[in-house]
Formats: C-alpha cells, sequence, structure tokens
C-alpha cells in the first residue's frame, strides 16, 4: 500500500473509531446503530467489515483506543505529580468545575459498558477488566508515593483506597447519570475531596 492510500486507510479507521465511539456512548453498545455510524462517516460497509471484521470488533477498538485513554487520564498524570494527593484533589476540584450535560445524560463511557458488557461478552470484559486493575494498581501506586514523599499517611491501605476511590467515582457518575442531577453529582464529588483530604499526613 502506497503512503497516501495507507494515510486515507488511517483516517478512515480513525473516523470509525470516532464515530463508534460516540455511538455506543450515545446509546450502548447493543443499541448502537452501525448504518449510523457509516452515515456519521460517509464510510462503506465493506470498509468498516474490512478494518474491524465486526461491530464487536469495532467496539473492542473503541475501547483499547477510546475508553482505555479517557481512564488513563483520570490516574497517570496523578502518578507522574511530585504530590499525588494534591494533583487528585485538583483533579476532583476541576470535576466538579465542569460537570457537564453531556456527563449528567450519558454517564462515563467506561461504567456504561462495565455495567453493560463486563460479565457478558468476553472480549469486552477482558478489556474492561484489564482497564480496571491498571487503573487500581496505578492508583495504588499514587497512594504509595504519596506515602513515600510524607504527603499521604501511612496508616492508608494503598489498595484499599485505590479500589474505593475508583468505586466512588464511578458511583458519582452513574447516580449522576440516573437522576440527571447536577447537585447530586457535584455532592458526591465533593464528599470524594473530603475523603482525599482525610489521607493527608
Amino acid at each position: 500500500m502506497t503512503g497516501a492510500k495507507q494515510q486515507q486507510a488511517d483516517a478512515t479507521r480513525a473516523a470509525l473509531i470516532a464515530a463508534g465511539a460516540a455511538e455506543i456512548h450515545r446509546k450502548g453498545f447493543g443499541a448502537a446503530s452501525v448504518d449510523a455510524i457509516l452515515r456519521d462517516t460517509g464510510v462503506t460497509k465493506g470498509a468498516l467489515y474490512h478494518h474491524f471484521g465486526s461491530k464487536a470488533g469495532l467496539g473492542h477498538a473503541v475501547v483499547d483506543e477510546v475508553v482505555r485513554p479517557f481512564v488513563e487520564a483520570k490516574w497517570k498524570p496523578m502518578l507522574a505529580a511530585d504530590h499525588p494527593l494534591a494533583a487528585a484533589i485538583e483533579y476532583v476540584n476541576g470535576r466538579i468545575r465542569d460537570v457537564t450535560e453531556e456527563e449528567l445524560a450519558l454517564g462515563c463511557p467506561y461504567n456504561n459498558l462495565v455495567q453493560e458488557l463486563g460479565s457478558l461478552d468476553e472480549g469486552f470484559k477482558t478489556r474492561l477488566h484489564s482497564i480496571f486493575f491498571e487503573w487500581r494498581q496505578g492508583l495504588a501506586d499514587c497512594v504509595r508515593k504519596s506515602q513515600a514523599c510524607g504527603e499521604g499517611r501511612a496508616d492508608v491501605d494503598p489498595d484499599a483506597a485505590a479500589a474505593f476511590i475508583i468505586s466512588a467515582i464511578e458511583g458519582c457518575y452513574g447516580m449522576g447519570k440516573a437522576t440527571r442531577c447536577r447537585k447530586t453529582t457535584v455532592e458526591s464529588l465533593q464528599g470524594m475531596v473530603g475523603y482525599l483530604q482525610a489521607m493527608k499526613a
């Protein structure tokens, strides 16, 4: 394949993933319409199946290339920070300021897929579980780093704290989606800030 053709193929694939991610976020994977994705991109059904093999293949690519980076953006900057707890508190305070109508209406794309497919489809389950365990490990490492630098309390169990933080944050967005209530979401996130503050030495 020539350079120009490869670029075109890469652009087509990227467009399908972006449109697929948006459609899945709006409707869930089961109700996501391949025809809607094709209309949004102007791509043929043959091209979609050439790149992904099936609707499930497209969904797996969305998890790998959209959902995973979305989740990693929640914890990798904190692990890189000199003071992970301060970075985590700043992050959650930013989410409190910037809760969007889309978040209230559609929820978290990761949590949505976990609820819909996390125990049903093996391809999705493997990917979604991997994201969770990497996220938990990353947050646990953040807690350990905060303890090592004297920022965090030494009596906090890093693994237990990481599991709770993920559950609490995803619960915030799940309840926000269920209630469409900004106040509930903000108050839940404020509770998370309080928990993080209490982890400080």
